[in-house]
């Protein structure tokens, strides 16, 4: 996958990449209005529309978790499937 420094996703801007593995990128991610940072994980694969809804179930139920080992999601989002 190409490197996606500098391209816009949702609300935020890839500043630079942290990290890869066999699925997904992780970027450094800036608000473009708040200017605050989050990592964005940039998955590799379209997802089909069952696959998109356990997504969202996933991210749904990862939302609501709460403890101080387990990274906070705070937005999701697809773009191109």
């Amino acid at each position: 996958m190409a490197n996606r420094v500098g391209q816009q996703l949702g609300n935020y801007r890839l500043v630079r990449l942290l990290g890869e593995g066999g699925f997904a990128q992780v970027y450094l991610g800036e608000h473009r209005h708040l200017k605050t940072h989050a990592a964005l994980k940039v998955l590799r694969i379209a997802l089909d529309d069952k696959a998109t809804k356990r997504f969202l179930f996933e991210a749904q139920m990862l939302a609501r978790l709460r403890h101080p080992n387990i990274i906070r999601i705070s937005e999701y989002n697809i773009e191109h499937g």
